[in-house]
């Protein structure tokens, strides 16, 4: 299942006036990280957009997909058998959503996908 779509935007704020104020999202998260990186999470019908500044972009860019992991350990383990580009092991997030936990492969073109256990 589909969890969110990253989207990396050169203005959080104009972002969320968008997406909220135009389009009609509601927030589903604010969260600041430990290093004061905001991530907004907006969601409309289903779909959730994780949003982080970058002010260097001067267009918005897709970061990753994120795929819902029920059993993160054995995600990780069978994507690595299968051959699968591992990004770096299993991360916990505390920050987000009472926990997360996650890992990113690389898909054969370069773009991330991210597997993500709420815990």
């Amino acid at each position: 299942m589909l969890d969110h779509i990253n989207l990396v935007v050169p203005n959080l704020e104009e972002a969320e006036k968008f997406y909220v104020g135009v389009l009609g999202f509601t927030i589903s998260g604010d969260f600041m990280t430990p290093n004061n990186v905001r991530y907004l999470f907006v969601t409309k019908d289903g779909v959730t957009y994780e949003m982080v500044e970058n002010k260097d972009l001067k267009v918005a860019k897709v970061g990753h997909i994120a795929i819902r992991s029920t059993d993160i350990e054995s995600d990780y383990k069978e994507l690595e058998a299968k051959g699968a580009k591992m990004q770096g092991p299993i991360g916990q997030a505390d920050f987000i959503f009472n926990g997360v936990r996650f890992f990113f492969i690389e898909a054969p073109n370069g773009e991330s996908v991210e597997y993500i256990q709420l815990l």
